[in-house]
């Protein structure tokens, strides 16, 4: 899970600092996205309540962002166990086309990860 120190890279914007190095794309655009509001804070252009409301927004909206990204890498890393196992259980039946090798490449493509297929 990526998470963002918000408080940190909030402080570095309002110091007017230079943007930190080694920042991934996410915190990059939070980053610039809260340096601008902070600007359009000083220079009375966004109204504090508006400023905090476009924080709170923003930090919504990142968290979400970070939650799919979550949700579709674990999907990725799920569809890629189920593809292995298939793949173990097919080779095991095509070395020996039995029934316990063919209940196990039925499992395997239906989804059931038992240790042995996972590992075979």
């Amino acid at each position: 899970r990526v998470l963002i120190d918000f408080e940190k890279l909030d402080d570095i914007a309002w110091a007017e600092s230079t943007v930190p190095d080694g920042l991934n794309a996410v915190e990059l655009i939070y980053y610039l996205c809260i340096a601008e509001i902070y600007r359009g804070y000083r220079s009375g252009s966004v109204k504090k309540a508006d400023a905090e409301k476009f924080k709170k927004s923003l930090r919504r909206e990142v968290r979400e962002v970070l939650e799919r990204y979550a949700f579709e890498i674990k999907c990725w890393n799920h569809a890629a166990t189920r593809y292995k196992a298939m793949e173990s259980a097919l080779a095991n039946y095509r070395k020996n086309p039995d029934a316990p090798n063919a209940d196990a490449l039925a499992d395997a493509c239906d989804g059931v990860l038992k240790k042995a297929v996972c590992n075979g």
